[in-house]
């Protein structure tokens, strides 16, 4: 009897363990609207540790490339206001755009948050907002604004 109640448990403690581990297949994404036009990342899509504390989060669209930079992120949820450190680079047709700042710790211009909401060993999920204007090494021109970002971003 106790060799069918020991093995009855522990058939149902391995049941439970199993069932319990988070499901971490999931297709990455990052999308939004860019000036009210829709985009979709499509390549290159992952998270990865920046020096330090930090992580940088990316993807490539039709148009060009979205980088988020967080630093300290210590794998933290919760909104991030882009300023020095915190900052949300767009590549679009040939020019660079800047929420926050080019280089860590120069000034910063734009505005915009990146929402981290889910961190997982796996992947990194949240939302993102930023009123861009054109980088300085793209001389003058006008902003971009992103809506509605979103990303699941697969950890790297």
């Amino acid at each position: 009897m106790k060799k069918i109640i020991f093995f009855s448990m522990l058939t149902y403690t391995l049941v439970f363990i199993g069932c319990s581990k988070e499901n971490e297949d999931f297709t990455p994404y990052l999308k939004g609207k860019m000036n009210g036009a829709p985009f979709n990342g499509t390549l290159y899509l992952s998270a990865y540790p920046n020096s330090g504390a930090g992580i940088i989060m990316s993807g490539v669209y039709e148009y060009g490339s979205i980088v988020m930079v967080i630093d300290p992120f210590n794998n933290k949820t919760g909104e991030r206001v882009v300023n020095e450190n915190n900052s949300i680079i767009i590549w679009y047709s040939g020019g660079d755009y800047y929420a926050g700042s080019a280089n860590p710790g120069s000034p910063s211009q734009g505005c915009g948050k990146i929402n981290i909401s889910m961190v997982t060993g796996q992947y990194i999920q949240g939302t993102f907002e930023c009123v861009a204007p054109i980088g300085p090494l793209s001389g003058s021109g006008t902003s971009l604004t992103i809506t509605e970002g979103e990303f699941k971003l697969k950890r790297s």
